[in-house]
């Protein structure tokens, strides 16, 4: 009974109802709507409009009616029962994100096919090289005094001085040392 106390009554239901003090039930409903809006910019904003138009202007076929409404109420249910949740994390939304994808893709299409061609490439060349200079200029730039990376590159910085005094093949015995030093010294 005490093991079943702990699992099922402390750990699922009051993560769920928010049973802790510090876990009140509907304070932070907004978060999840946020975490998917910020953490999967620029599509989740196509996502949107997806989920309005389903709404707004369903399909004409069918199938494709139920498969958007499918896709609408597995997006927008889940949002709800995540935004009621006390426990609020951005990693526990990622079940909604294939049909937020499904829905953002369907709308690119249909922006897509009003272009020609030549002018989807070009722009496609365009995102591309954008995103790889702003994969660069993160680190570089915009999370230089982050505390995590500059953590990260000290720890980098270690492994290479022990790499230059005791050389590749050193046996090294690892004692309480951090994950990424033993990862940085293979």
């Amino acid at each position: 009974p005490p093991l079943v106390q702990t699992m099922l009554g402390n750990e699922l239901v009051k993560h769920a109802v928010g049973g802790r003090d510090n876990e009140v039930p509907f304070r932070e409903f907004y978060k999840p709507a946020l975490y998917v809006l910020s953490r999967f910019l620029p599509w989740s904003l196509f996502a949107l409009v997806g989920l309005w138009r389903v709404w707004r202007h369903p399909s004409a076929t069918d199938a494709t009616r139920r498969f958007e409404r499918f896709l609408f109420c597995l997006f927008a249910g889940g949002l709800l029962v995540f935004s009621l949740a006390a426990h609020q994390r951005p990693d526990l939304i990622f079940p909604l994100i294939p049909a937020a994808a499904l829905l953002a893709g369907r709308e690119l299409d249909r922006l897509t096919a009003l272009l020609r061609p030549r002018t989807l490439r070009v722009g496609l060349a365009g995102v591309i090289a954008l995103s790889l200079l702003l994969a660069v200029l993160n680190p570089l730039v915009l999370r230089r005094n982050d505390t995590n990376f500059r953590r990260s590159r000290v720890v980098w910085e270690v492994a290479d001085l022990v790499r230059a005094q005791v050389g590749e093949s050193f046996p090294l015995t690892y004692l309480d040392a951090p994950y990424g030093m033993q990862f940085c010294l293979n």
